[in-house]
C-alpha cells in the first residue's frame, strides 16, 4: 500500500486498515496494477473497514505515478539535508527565529553580556521577583528605591537606570529614553539600520551591564553609590575596553559615539557641581 500521502504516512488516518493489510510495507508502484490501486487484507473488511477503504482508494485515485523513486528531503533547511541545529530550532522555538535576539548573538560584545541580555528579554534573570519563586527569603523590593524589582525595574526604570538612559538619550539625540527592554527594541533598535544599529547595541550593551554590576554591588555587596556619574564613568570604561572586539569598519563610529557620551559626561559633572 502506498506509505505517504500529503504530510504525513497513510497508516496514521487509516490505521485500521494497516492492522490487517498482509503488505504494509509495500510501495505505491507495487500496489498499483492495471490502472487499480489493490491491497490484500487478512480478513474480510466489515462496514467501518470498508468506509476507511473507500476514502483510502478515493485518495489514491488522485495520485499520479511517474518514472523514478521518491527522494526524501529536509523542509527546515534550504539545502535540504539534515541539521542537528535546525530540529533543535524546531523543538525549541517551533523553528522562529527571533530576529531581535540575532542582533544581540551577532554583536561583538561577551559572551555572558548576550547571555545576560537574551535573559533579561526573557525576564529571568535573579531579580528580586524572580528569586522568589525559588523559595528566596529576602526581599523583593529594589535595594536603591524599594520597589517590586524585575527585570524591567532594575535595567530600565530604577533611578540609577533611568539617569543611565537619560544620559544616553541626551547624548545621541533620542526623543525618548526605553522604558521597558522590549521598547529598547522596537523604539531604538529596529528604528535604525547598517553599522549604527551595531553600534549602538554595542553601547547600550556596555550600559545595560554596568546597570546589573552596579545593582548587584548595591544589593549583595552593600556599597553605597557615591554619585550618578559614577555609572556614567564605568560605562564608558566599559565599552572602551570592549572596543577592540568590534569589527574594523565599526570602529570610527564607535569612537565618534564615545566621543559625544565623554563630551556630555563633561558637561553633565560641571552642571553637577
Amino acid at each position: 500500500m502506498a506509505r505517504l500521502l500529503g504530510d504525513c504516512p497513510l497508516k496514521v488516518p487509516f490505521h485500521r486498515l494497516f492492522q490487517i493489510t498482509s503488505k504494509p510495507d509495500i510501495e505505491a508502484a507495487q500496489a498499483f496494477s492495471n490502472g487499480q490501486w489493490e491491497s490484500q487484507f487478512t480478513r474480510q473488511l466489515n462496514e467501518d473497514l470498508s468506509a476507511d477503504w473507500t476514502q483510502l482508494h478515493d485518495l489514491l485515485n488522485e495520485v499520479t505515478l511517474s518514472e523514478g523513486r521518491d527522494r526524501v528531503v529536509w523542509a527546515l533547511e534550504k539545502s535540504k539535508k539534515y541539521s542537528t541545529s535546525s530540529l533543535y530550532k524546531l523543538l525549541t522555538s517551533g523553528g522562529v527565529r527571533d530576529s531581535q535576539m540575532m542582533l544581540i548573538w551577532k554583536c561583538n560584545i561577551p559572551l555572558k553580556v548576550k547571555i545576560f541580555i537574551w535573559m533579561a528579554v526573557h525576564d529571568i534573570i535573579q531579580s528580586g521577583v524572580q528569586l522568589k519563586k525559588k523559595k528566596w527569603s529576602g526581599p523583593v523590593e529594589c535595594a536603591t528605591c524599594d520597589k517590586i524589582e524585575t527585570s524591567d525595574h532594575i535595567l530600565s526604570q530604577c533611578p540609577v537606570a533611568v539617569f543611565m538612559w537619560a544620559f544616553l538619550r541626551d547624548s545621541f539625540g533620542w526623543q525618548s529614553s526605553p522604558a521597558n527592554c522590549s521598547k529598547f527594541f522596537v523604539e531604538f533598535v529596529d528604528r535604525r539600520r547598517g553599522k549604527r544599529q551595531q553600534v549602538l547595541i554595542f553601547i547600550c550593551a556596555g550600559a545595560l551591564w554596568t546597570i546589573w554590576k552596579t545593582r548587584n554591588d548595591v544589593a549583595i555587596n552593600k556599597k553605597v553609590l557615591s554619585s550618578p556619574l559614577v555609572i556614567i564613568h564605568k560605562t564608558l570604561m566599559l565599552i572602551k575596553s570592549w572596543r577592540p572586539m568590534l569589527k574594523k569598519k565599526l570602529q570610527p563610529i564607535a569612537d565618534e559615539m564615545i566621543n559625544l557620551m565623554a563630551s556630555k559626561a563633561q558637561v553633565t559633572a560641571s552642571d553637577a557641581y
